[in-house]
């Protein structure tokens, strides 16, 4: 399970520095079916064990630890433990690994720049804004005012093994997508349907750039905007199909860091 919950999140997008034209709004939809039958079983057995007194007090004593004035202040400090421990709250209640990831990825464009925001699960809220004339990729934390700067100068990605393109094609939102087969690892491969017909989003660059240790999920040598990916892991498949594609004109506020927030690494 932890390979799948990795290969999604690596889908995070962070766009480089390029003569972006298109404006607007891409959204995708993001869904998971686990099949590995011994997480199927972990996870009835979980769901049985929610309503026992003792998996409740654990529950009840987990939000006390964290409602805790000093140790919230902690936690402020660490987003990454506090989203453990809700996901270790979610998992004692019965929530399956599915409910724990992102069930959306809305990505907003504009001249260089752009936002990243995951919905739903452990990561609700994640967002990541890209500065197009700095070259700076930036971690935002509404819940704490805060943001972090991601070096870019120290992300490793991980290198595709092999892309296939195909002379398949299907129509989403009304755009015709072509099918790759993309090989990202021996335990991780995907299928893509991508179009080349939403003009002003300059994919090869968006490729080239990464956020935290993964690389973005626009690959080179894919031709265009990815509408839909099929990813199949062992332990299941998740699919993440684009639901609007929306031109408009975003503020310029949007894709910059909110005015009082201060560094979270001093």
């Amino acid at each position: 399970m932890k390979r799948l919950l990795i290969s999604l999140l690596a889908t995070i997008a962070v766009a480089g520095s390029y003569a972006q034209s298109f404006e607007g709004t891409i959204r995708w939809h993001i869904s998971i079916d686990i099949t590995d039958p011994k997480i199927l079983a972990s996870i009835a057995q979980t769901k049985k064990e929610a309503a026992d007194t003792a998996t409740r007090k654990k529950v009840a004593d987990l939000r006390k630890k964290m409602s805790d004035p000093a140790y919230k202040a902690f936690l402020d400090g660490s987003p990454d433990l506090r989203a453990q421990y809700k996901g270790m709250i979610m998992a004692l209640e019965g929530a399956s690994p599915a409910e724990m990831v992102p069930n959306e990825m809305v990505l907003k464009l504009k001249l260089k720049n752009t936002v990243t925001i995951m919905k739903g699960g452990i990561e609700d809220g994640y967002e990541v804004l890209y500065l197009g004339d700095k070259n700076e990729v930036y971690r935002i934390y509404h819940d704490t005012k805060k943001h972090s700067l991601i070096r870019q100068d120290t992300m490793k990605a991980k290198f595709i093994r092999k892309v296939s393109k195909t002379v398949e094609t299907m129509e989403i939102l009304g755009y015709k997508c072509t099918k790759y087969f993309v090989e990202i690892s021996p335990w991780n491969f995907a299928i893509y349907w991508a179009t080349d017909e939403i003009e002003g989003v300059d994919t090869k660059t968006i490729a080239n750039h990464h956020m935290g240790k993964e690389k973005s999920f626009m690959y080179p040598e894919v031709d265009g905007v990815p509408l839909r990916i099929e990813s199949r892991v062992p332990q299941g498949t998740y699919i993440m199909e684009a639901i609007e594609v929306k031109k408009e004109a975003h503020p310029a506020e949007v894709f910059q860091i909110p005015a009082g927030y201060v560094p979270r690494f001093k």
